[in-house]
């Protein structure tokens, strides 16, 4: 069972704790200068095994990284994850696991189109990689990395880059130094004892029904749409309905404090992009690789159509 996920790495950071006189209202902190981000691809197994990949615009940046780390070279445009970077992530799965069509593997991750590109669902599919991806909305709950092991890394990240502002001071730290940084923090946080617990506390394994209660689904009545609430058959009163109309039919031992002063709902989004919502799949299932891959042909037929139609008009002109 694995997990994979990204996550921003910066040369300036938040500040960690400070001791500091009482009534000081403002604390200095030394951080460096210029930001430079890079993005580390996680992946954990079985709270045995782990690795991280770095993807970067510069050379030698993998100096000083944990062992295992692979360097990735990104776009210009972009510092982030993109799809032949996912690839090679798999790629570097397969090196390092002994999988096969026998001895599959299960990978969660999140439900963004730039980790779900095709050409590596039908990598995972030919090496024994299932892709199984979390509901939207839910990675903060799901996600074994963002539950028990991003937050204890992030903190250890800080207090490594305070001590070395502290220990070099006039200098600043650059992306070459940043790798034996995040060597540090990565071992101080990536510990089986956290990796497991993170697995445990998602309720992925051990698989447990009762890791979430209804007070975990709670929240999302809040953020729900006026659209949402209309379709469904009771009523939901809103925060300009009077109290007695809010609370009529109800009985007195199911009153709760919800009917008397409801939550304010949001309303309609106006201008707004709608995303595609879509539901957590395995992306190596025959019927979804095959509707990806059906997409991805329409979108490159309509593609070449448009660049077709625009030299047409530029040879006119």
């Amino acid at each position: 069972m694995y997990n994979i996920d990204e996550t921003g790495v910066s040369t300036v950071v938040q500040s960690p704790n400070t001791v500091a006189p009482i009534g000081m209202k403002q604390v200095g902190q030394a951080v460096s200068g210029e930001c430079v981000n890079i993005t580390a691809i996680c992946m954990i197994i079985n709270s045995v095994r782990n690795t991280v990949v770095f993807p970067s615009l510069h050379d030698l940046v993998i100096f000083g990284a944990p062992p295992g780390s692979l360097e990735l070279v990104n776009i210009p445009q972009s510092s982030w994850i993109t799809g032949p970077l996912v690839l090679k992530a798999l790629e570097h799965v397969k090196k390092h696991t002994r999988i096969s069509k026998e001895d599959h593997i299960i990978l969660p991750m999140d439900n963004h189109e730039r980790h779900c590109p095709l050409d590596s669902i039908l990598y995972a599919r030919e090496n024994g990689i299932t892709l199984v991806t979390f509901p939207l909305h839910c990675s903060d709950r799901l996600q074994p990395l963002d539950v028990g092991v991003m937050g204890p890394f992030k903190g250890k990240l800080r207090i490594a880059q305070h001590d070395w502002m502290t220990a070099n001071r006039g200098k600043v730290i650059t992306v070459h130094g940043l790798t034996s940084l995040t060597n540090a923090a990565y071992q101080a946080s990536f510990t089986a004892k956290n990796i497991a617990a993170a697995f445990a506390k998602s309720g992925i394994w051990p698989f447990s029904r009762l890791a979430f209660s209804d007070e975990d689904f709670e929240p999302s009545s809040v953020t729900r749409m006026e659209k949402e609430f209309h379709s469904q058959a009771i009523p939901v009163p809103s925060a300009s309905t009077p109290v007695k109309q809010a609370i009529s039919g109800t009985s007195k031992n199911s009153l709760s404090p919800e009917d008397v002063c409801p939550f304010p709902k949001p309303g309609p989004r106006c201008n707004r992009r709608q995303r595609k919502k879509v539901k957590s799949r395995i992306l190596t299932d025959s019927p979804i690789k095959d509707h990806i891959e059906q997409e991805a042909f329409v979108k490159a037929a309509v593609k070449k159509k448009y660049c077709k139609g625009a030299k047409s008009y530029r040879n006119k002109i």
